[in-house]
């Protein structure tokens, strides 16, 4: 399986298929479908994706398992990609609080719209498309500290980990300055 994922992220995008020119503007995308109603509210899920496969990303950084991340990047960019194209994308529907008259929780629901050609047609420009800022989540150098100092009469402990060398440095820095 690691091999797998391995070729999936590294390989593929060097015979990176073209795109195939679809937009998510394009009368035929996705996003094209979705209704408005008088007194809902209408959300994108975007940034709950983001979200999760991000902190899925992070969790797998922060433990040291580099393939689990690339693999939540990569999954995350696929679906990014899928919504740009306009194959895919998903909204939360939410009755507005002024409609509610009673007692009762506003009506709620997702609507996902997929457009089966375009998902078709995108999967390998979509797959083997390189994020743009791959090297940075695959040259990540998790790091860890840790000290003590001084304050007043009590001894202050600290500890931290970071996915990448920047934090740890400032954290050290803020510590250092107290003594740590």
């Amino acid at each position: 399986m690691r091999k797998l994922i391995l070729f999936i992220l590294f390989i593929l995008p060097l015979v990176a298929c073209e795109a195939t020119g679809n937009d998510q503007q394009d009368p035929q995308a996705a996003q094209s479908f979705f209704p408005t109603f008088t007194g809902y509210n209408i959300e994108g899920l975007q940034g709950v994706q983001d979200a999760v496969l991000g902190g899925l990303t992070a969790f797998g950084i922060g433990t040291g398992n580099l393939p689990f991340s690339a693999l939540m990047y990569k999954l995350d960019d696929f679906v990014d990609c899928y919504r740009e194209t306009g194959a895919f994308d998903a909204r939360l529907y939410v009755e507005r609080l002024s409609n509610v008259d009673d007692v009762r929780l506003p009506v709620a629901g997702v609507l996902v719209v997929l457009n089966q050609n375009r998902v078709i047609d995108n999967f390998l420009p979509c797959i083997t498309r390189p994020p743009s800022d791959i090297a940075r989540v695959m040259t990540a150098e998790p790091c860890t500290g840790n000290g003590t100092f001084q304050s007043g009469t009590d001894t202050i402990s600290y500890l931290y980990a970071a996915t990448d060398e920047p934090l740890c440095a400032l954290w050290q820095a803020h510590f250092t300055s107290l003594g740590g």
